[in-house]
């Protein structure tokens, strides 16, 4: 094709036909012109191409990193959340274990135990339950047990979550039972002192020497008894022991065919059984409160191996 090109070109110098030559000069400008115009376009398309698809690979890498960011930042939120609710179930504990405490010490009285105040396992249960769990398949979805540490996770803060009102729904049954017994064990005792105040009374009135008489004396020194012991606000234990149990004890031993003596022991009676009450309720509490420490003991390090393996995969 070059060889016919040039033979063409050379018969047309040969020849004085000048117009076939500025043709072919013409057609052959015009070609190569279009020739390198269209080696220049297809570069130029070439090149376009490349950097249009190193621009959506690009693209697609800045959508991957902003998708990551957001299930990291879903995730970061999560463990400060289980954070703060392994400090909170952790405090929880040990003011649990301070009542079980304090119960065994006293279990004739009312005890209190500290709500720890924090909404944060809550928090856990109220997010987009979906996403928080695509996030954590996302990064851990490489693990063979996944997807039973997730829902052992789950599980958990569904237990603890409801552990935690238990504790509430406990206590504040425990101080209303316990509560209505102080009231109505305070009432009897009360009563009692007055019944013993009538009865010196009665003595005062009807016998000359009454300071003399042993049924006197001895209603008469619990009396003063009673008397110390409100004013120095003790408690239902030294009331018991000081107060109610001298008083049966000597009814039973050396008084009981007075015509007295029926009602006061009744009367005893009573108010130790409200006593008696209130120790078993106590008692059944705290063995509750024990089995709520054990439990939420065991939950703990749960939450604390979930935002471990979180925090490691953020590194």
């Amino acid at each position: 094709m070059k060889e016919t090109i040039i033979n063409i070109i050379e018969q047309c110098c040969e020849t004085d036909n000048s117009y076939l030559f500025d043709f072919i000069l013409t057609l052959l400008a015009s070609g190569i012109a279009f020739g390198t115009t269209l080696y220049f376009d297809r570069r130029v398309k070439r090149r376009e191409q490349k950097k249009e698809k190193k621009n959506q690979k690009e693209e697609k890498q800045r959508e991957k990193e902003r998708f990551e960011k957001e299930l990291k930042d879903r995730l970061d939120y999560l463990t400060k959340l289980i954070d703060s609710a392994e400090k909170t179930v952790s405090q929880q504990i040990g003011k649990c274990e301070e009542f079980i405490q304090t119960i065994e010490k006293n279990p004739y009285e009312l005890h209190h135990v500290k709500i720890i105040a924090s909404n944060d396992i809550r928090r856990i249960l109220a997010l987009d339950a979906q996403s928080t769990f695509f996030a954590y398949r996302y990064f851990f979805k490489d693990r063979i047990n996944w997807l039973k540490e997730y829902s052992e996770f789950n599980s958990g803060l569904d237990f603890i979550d409801g552990t935690l009102d238990e504790i509430k729904r406990i206590y504040f049954s425990n101080k209303d039972f316990v509560l209505s017994n102080q009231f109505e064990y305070k009432k009897i005792v009360e009563d009692l002192r007055s019944y013993i105040y009538r009865l010196l009374k009665s003595f005062e009135n009807e016998l000359p020497d009454f300071n003399s008489d042993s049924r006197y004396t001895f209603l008469a020194q619990l009396f003063r008894k009673f008397e110390e012991l409100a004013e120095a606000s003790a408690n239902l234990t030294n009331f018991d022991n000081e107060f109610l149990t001298p008083l049966k004890n000597g009814i039973d031993n050396e008084f009981d065919k007075e015509r007295y003596a029926a009602i006061v022991t009744d009367m005893v009676s009573r108010a130790k059984m409200k006593l008696n009450d209130m120790q078993v309720e106590n008692m059944e509490t705290a063995g509750q409160f024990k089995i709520i420490v054990t439990e939420l003991t065991n939950c703990l390090p749960t939450l604390r191996e979930t935002r471990e393996r979180i925090e490691n995969s953020a590194r």
